[in-house]
């Protein structure tokens, strides 16, 4: 297995309502690396402090232009992402609704990108620029950026009316609650909780569900890679082994063995990590 990549640095409590974590990495030596991102459930706001990151979707290059970056859902696309250079990367992961109520920006615009934030937001990278264009080598590049994000907080936060309440339904049932069974506890039409949902975070709530039932498992994967997997499947919900498999191949597109025997950090660090922080 290739080492870590990144450091786990949890946010500032009055951050929490829109990050979930930072993850920080600075290579003592230049890096090449590519890796593939699966999907997590969460929008991604980062700062490339030195190197270069190249990301391809669907074959189509995406060549980021300036150090600061919007990464959105993934749901079918294939992504690979490289990083090279002498390599320093700080990202903050989002709640899923922290991108809208942190920036008003909706995930569905940059759903399966990786873009600029200039080309988004023009007057946000101009604040970044003057901000952390040249970080102080001293400093810690996580409180810098923390402070940044903490000037952005707005006064009244985007109205995300009931998508919170549906996110924290979808996570406290490990992914397993149905749709329709969201509608009713908030008494809203199906419709409309697509809509929203889907404006907001950057995908449906049915897709959102499979994330986090299929995150959840890789974790305990990842944490006993020796686990019966009809065991594994049965406990996160799903009707049999075969069931697990097919699911896994479409979101990873490689059977459970080979996901594991597989050298890919964004699974270790973006993926096996990524419902650690739910359960504290």
């Amino acid at each position: 297995m290739q080492p870590e990549l990144y450091n786990i640095i949890l946010p500032a409590a009055d951050l929490r309502p829109y990050v979930r974590r930072f993850m920080y990495t600075n290579a003592p030596e230049p890096v090449d690396i590519t890796i593939t991102p699966a999907p997590t459930g969460f929008n991604y706001f980062g700062h490339v402090i030195s190197g270069s990151v190249a990301a391809v979707a669907d074959g189509k290059k995406q060549q980021l232009t300036s150090p600061f970056h919007f990464s959105g859902q993934i749901q079918n696309q294939e992504i690979s992402v490289r990083y090279s250079g002498r390599f320093e990367h700080l990202v903050a992961e989002l709640t899923p609704t922290g991108l809208y109520r942190l920036l008003h920006l909706r995930g569905e615009k940059i759903h399966g990108r990786c873009v600029d934030v200039a080309s988004i937001k023009p007057e946000l990278a101009e604040k970044m620029e003057q901000q952390l264009g040249s970080l102080d080598t001293d400093g810690d590049p996580v409180q810098v950026f923390s402070g940044f994000l903490r000037d952005l907080i707005p006064d009244n936060a985007g109205e995300t009316e009931f998508v919170d309440t549906a996110v924290a339904l979808i996570e406290k049932s490990a992914g397993r609650i149905q749709v329709g069974d969201i509608c009713s506890e908030l008494d809203v039409s199906e419709r409309r909780l697509n809509r929203q949902f889907r404006g907001i975070v950057g995908i449906a709530p049915k897709y959102y569900a499979r994330v986090v039932q299929m995150n959840i498992v890789i974790g305990m994967l990842m944490s006993d890679d020796k686990a019966a997997l009809t065991e594994l499947a049965h406990e996160c919900g799903y009707y049999d082994q075969s069931h697990f498999v097919k699911t896994m191949q479409q979101f990873f597109r490689q059977s459970p063995r080979e996901f594991l025997d597989s050298d890919n950090i964004s699974v270790r660090e973006f993926i096996a990590q990524s419902r650690v922080l739910d359960r504290y």
